[in-house]
């Protein structure tokens, strides 16, 4: 049986309309905002686009968790520090989505 190497984190969709809400230090930002996001030419190339047939009209793709990161610390200034406010208070150097949450289990 074939081993695979380990990925590195990946972000979807749903995780980046956390993240770019996250910037504006609230709840995520709508469907049409986010596709406005990462539809954009600057927004990284997602590692997996699927299906692979139809590349113009992907259902299902995923990003590099490093490099959406990298994005939203040139593009949205200061988007770690502007999480919401919970009960109990989340230190600021806690995972911010669930790609954070599963490279944090990992480590």
């Amino acid at each position: 049986m074939p081993t695979f190497p380990e990925l590195p984190p990946l972000v979807d969709t749903a995780e980046v309309r956390v993240m770019l809400g996250w910037g504006r230090g609230g709840e995520p930002v709508g469907r049409s905002a986010a596709a406005q996001v990462v539809n954009d030419r600057r927004f990284p190339a997602p590692v997996i686009s699927h299906p692979p047939e139809e590349p113009d009209r992907p259902r299902e793709r995923l990003w590099l968790l490093l490099d959406v990161d990298r994005w939203m610390d040139r593009n949205r200034p200061g988007w770690r520090a502007r999480r919401p406010a919970v009960d109990p208070a989340v230190p600021e150097d806690a995972p911010t989505t669930r790609a954070h949450i599963r490279a944090a289990v990992v480590d």
